[in-house]
């Protein structure tokens, strides 16, 4: 990268020195380190709604369809 230095005379460019490649027992100690969400609960849960929602609006349109089949 480059940067160029303040309050000079002239446009200096330093290159800064690239950083190195972390090590694999590094990488590995940072990438488990991470906190990541925990969603299992959230999608089992949102499979018993999806269900119960889809029983109830059945049992809806079974009931209204029974009343216009009966008259």
């Amino acid at each position: 990268m480059a940067k160029l230095a303040k309050n000079s005379t002239g446009t200096v460019i330093r290159l800064s020195k690239p950083a190195s490649a972390p090590k694999a027992r590094q990488f590995l100690a940072h990438y488990f380190a991470l906190e990541r969400p925990h969603t299992a609960h959230l999608l089992f849960s949102k499979g018993i709604i999806d269900f119960l929602l889809g029983f109830v609006i059945g049992i809806l349109v079974g009931i209204i369809i029974a009343i216009m089949a009966g008259a």
